[in-house]
């Protein structure tokens, strides 16, 4: 490519807060997962069925091969915002958002930051919720193991909040598309 589709722009305030709190919640993912594996000693629910009960018992070794899959999401969604300019400007296939292609050429350059910035805020937006949602699974099953069952709140609570973010996702991704084809108006 031989121009930038967009200048390096750094956050807002609202983007550095959701940063830190993804950094924030990977590192307590990541202690919860040790704290998890040096507590426990000889056998625990590593597993619970349904209903909350255990269904198998192993070491405390389930909280270190949690950790890292449950921090997949947060650690991408951190790499990707970190790294959102490199995207954006020399991979932009890997990034899909047709609104944001439709507009943005006809933004002057030197304002493109902002919106991108924007797009990418939303994403942080994403990964704090994920983050949260990856924390409540691993203190969970931490509590399991403690009580030999999963509390009852737990599945219908999971099930929820992986659908209660799409709407107000869409609704904001809506509303900024707007905001920016007035800004092109303008």
């Amino acid at each position: 490519m031989d121009q930038d589709i967009s200048p390096i722009t750094p956050f807002s305030g609202i983007g550095r807060i959701l940063f830190a709190l993804n950094i924030i919640g990977l590192i307590a993912l990541v202690a919860i997962g040790f704290y998890g594996y040096f507590v426990f000693e000889g056998l625990i629910p590593t597993h619970f069925d349904f209903a909350g009960n255990p269904d198998a018992y192993g070491s405390s070794t389930i909280f270190l091969i949690m950790m890292p899959t449950l921090a997949i999401a947060p650690i991408l969604i951190i790499l990707v915002t970190q790294y959102r300019y490199t995207f954006i400007n020399k991979y932009p296939y890997l990034i899909n958002l047709p609104a944001f292609y439709t507009y943005i050429p006809k933004i002057p350059f030197e304002k493109r930051g902002y919106w991108v910035n924007k797009y990418f805020e939303a994403v942080l937006a994403i990964g704090v919720f994920t983050t949260v949602e990856m924390i409540l699974i691993m203190w969970v099953v931490y509590i399991g193991a403690i009580e030999e069952v999963l509390p009852n709140w737990f599945i219908p609570v999971i099930l929820i909040m992986s659908f209660i973010m799409i709407p107000p996702l869409i609704y904001y991704f809506y509303k900024l598309s707007q905001k920016m084809k007035k800004a092109i108006s303008e």
